[in-house]
């Protein structure tokens, strides 16, 4: 009796753990096809990314070589209407006062359309060539700002326009020797870009400000306004291509791209830009330099 007593034991014994057997198998089982669902998924995900990825990198380089087509292909005309308009505006004491208008927001178009198109044409450099090229010389600064100060009193006769000069605080370096390693036009662009920049969104009423600091390792340009402040939110793309929107209560006719273009340049030059804007001071974009010793 005993010996069956055992042997019924040990059946029992073995029938459960066939059960857990079954149980684990049963269980394996499920976590396998889970993995392959899991695996399956992640696979169709990482094709449907690389697939995201191609399309924008086709995408990106279409919009690239569009933008420099269109760009090439725009200027000549363009420069002829120009060149057009100009030659018919010095007979200007013999044209009627309306026609000599139209002429002249033919310039002033002309002019803005022209800025645009090189900043588009810019734009192709910079991201074909892995940025906007320079050939940096020896440069007196103040003549640089000065003449963009100049052209700026041309084209907005009026506002008003301040240049100082003077040596940051502690230091007695003089600003009117101070030289710079510089593309000359290339500088120029930024200089103008940040002044056009002003101009447009800055209080009418009072002067655009332009300051030249020089200091023991470098130079700092300053382009203040006494426009509105700029939402903090938005300045940590501010310096990002087509970003138009950045002031409250302005709208510019630009396609969002001098600030962009004045980074990079000044970038190339292993220079420094930065912003800050509040209520109480104003906008100030700073630009900072090393100098030529």
């Amino acid at each position: 009796m005993k010996q069956v007593a055992l042997l019924r034991r040990r059946a029992e014994l073995l029938e459960c753990e066939i059960q857990r057997r079954k149980e684990l198998e049963s269980a394996l089982r499920s976590s396998l096809q889970e993995r392959s669902e899991i695996e399956e998924a992640l696979r169709n995900c990482l094709k449907r990314e690389c697939d995201a990825r191609m399309t924008a990198e086709r995408n990106n380089a279409f919009k690239d070589e569009l933008l420099g087509i269109v760009g090439h292909d725009l200027r000549n005309p363009l420069h002829t209407i120009l060149m057009a308009a100009r030659l018919e505006l010095t007979h200007g004491e013999d044209l009627p006062p309306h026609v000599q208008k139209n002429l002249e927001r033919i310039v002033t178009s002309g002019v803005r359309m022209q800025r645009m198109i090189e900043q588009l044409l810019d734009l192709t450099r910079d991201r074909f060539n892995g940025g906007i090229p320079v050939e940096p010389s020896e440069q007196p600064l103040l003549p640089i700002v000065g003449k963009i100060i100049e052209e700026a009193c041309a084209a907005h006769p009026d506002r008003r326009f301040e240049l100082t000069s003077e040596p940051a605080e502690g230091t007695s370096a003089p600003p009117d020797d101070c030289k710079v390693l510089v593309d000359a036009d290339r500088f120029e662009q930024v200089l103008s870009n940040l002044v056009e920049n002003a101009v447009t969104h800055g209080s009418a009423t009072d002067p655009v400000r332009v300051a030249v600091k020089t200091f023991e390792q470098g130079v700092a340009i300053d382009v203040y306004n006494q426009g509105p402040p700029i939402d903090p939110a938005l300045l940590p793309t501010l310096f990002d291509p087509f970003k138009r929107t950045r002031y409250p209560c302005t709208r510019s006719a630009g396609l969002g791209l001098g600030l962009y273009i004045a980074d990079r340049i000044v970038r190339a030059h292993d220079g420094r830009i930065a912003v800050e804007s509040a209520a109480e001071k104003g906008t100030c974009f700073h630009v900072e330099l090393g100098r030529v010793r």
